[in-house]
C-alpha cells in the first residue's frame, strides 16, 4: 500500500484553495487535505480542539502549506505559535502566497 501525505492547507482564498487541490490531485501522489481558511482554525486543527478533537477525521499533518496574508491569525501569527510549541514546530510549513515583499518573505522564515 504506498503511503498517504496527509497535507493542511490554510488560505483565506477558496479559489487558490481549489488551485491546491488540483495541482494535489495531478502530482500522482496520494495525499489527503484538509482545508482550512483561517490561522485559528489550523491552532484549533492542530491542538484537536472543538470540532476537529477527532484525529480519524483530521489526521496530524505531515505538511502545512499557510498563507501569508489572512484576517485576525495571519500566517505570521501562526508560524510563531508553532514555532514556540513543542509538539508542532517540527511540522515543515511551506508559504503559499503572493507576498513579494522580500522584507515580508524575510520575517517569515524567523
Amino acid at each position: 500500500m504506498e503511503p498517504q501525505l496527509d497535507i493542511l492547507v490554510v488560505d483565506d482564498s477558496p479559489t487558490d484553495l481549489v488551485f491546491f487541490s488540483r495541482a494535489a490531485d495531478k502530482t500522482g501522489f496520494k495525499t489527503r487535505l484538509q482545508t482550512l481558511s483561517a490561522g485559528q482554525q489550523a491552532i484549533d486543527y492542530l491542538e484537536a480542539k472543538g470540532e476537529y478533537n477527532d484525529r480519524s477525521r483530521f489526521p496530524m499533518p505531515d505538511l502545512i502549506v499557510l498563507d501569508l496574508k489572512m484576517p485576525e491569525v495571519n500566517g505570521f501569527d501562526f508560524l510563531a505559535w508553532r514555532k514556540a510549541s513543542v509538539l508542532f514546530s517540527s511540522i515543515p510549513v511551506i508559504i503559499f502566497s503572493g507576498q513579494t515583499n522580500p522584507t515580508t518573505l524575510n520575517e517569515s522564515l524567523n
